[in-house]
């Protein structure tokens, strides 16, 4: 029986500060390209998946966990994220944890400097 790689439901609503629904999109993409073990081996590129927020604000998908134990790295891996929304836009990077559903909007955010930046495994041991 193979293994598979088990994914992280994602959710987050963003509202205004007058409280209705934000507009816009958000995408989302892996800090750095893996390969992932896990029913593979398969590369797991950082192409962007771009979420467009509906008409209460909500964006809703399915992520690989950043601590999934087929990636071949030496550390959590990061996903790097783009809010456009009203006009405005905002990056940052969070760690997607199982279980879920997470919340998006409600994770801790990150900068380029706070995260640690994973480095492939060396198999050769």
């Amino acid at each position: 029986m193979a293994l598979t790689i088990e994914t992280v439901t994602v959710t987050g609503v963003y509202h205004k500060s007058d409280g209705s629904p934000e507009s816009g999109s958000i995408s989302v993409r892996l800090a750095v390209n893996a390969v992932n073990l896990i029913s593979g081996p398969h590369e797991v590129t950082i192409r962007p998946i771009s979420l467009v927020l509906d008409q209460d604000g909500a964006i809703r998908t399915q992520l690989y966990p950043s601590d999934s134990p087929g990636w071949m790295l030496n550390a959590q891996i990061p996903y790097k994220v783009h809010h456009y929304l009203s006009g405005s836009r905002e990056s940052y990077y969070v760690y997607i944890l199982p279980p879920g559903p997470v919340d998006l909007s409600t994770l801790p955010r990150y900068t380029r400097n706070e995260i640690v930046v994973p480095r492939p495994l060396d198999m050769r041991r």
